[in-house]
């Protein structure tokens, strides 16, 4: 058996080690045009909470798609990007 590699990283401010044990990873997508869910989480309120909602399902990290990466699909500009944060 192979052993296991641990890497240590600083997520939110916390110490967490990758290696341990499996991660579960949440998919908010909050592009309009998403083809997962139809562009459901575009709006901010609506995007807080499904993000919510998934760490209450027991997602570890959630994985926010904030640019469509569907073909002549327009780019997103820095500000825009950056503009998208979930409370703690």
């Amino acid at each position: 058996m192979v052993p296991r590699r641990r890497y240590a990283i600083t997520l939110r401010g916390q110490r967490v080690v990758l290696g341990e044990r499996t991660w579960v990873m949440g998919i908010l997508n909050v592009t309009p045009d998403s083809f997962s869910d139809g562009g459901r989480f575009v709006e901010h309120d609506a995007a807080v909470a499904r993000g919510r909602a998934l760490f209450e399902a027991g997602a570890d990290i959630v994985d926010v798609g904030g640019e469509s990466t569907r073909p002549g699909a327009a780019a997103v500009d820095v500000e825009e990007n950056g503009a998208w944060s979930f409370p703690s």
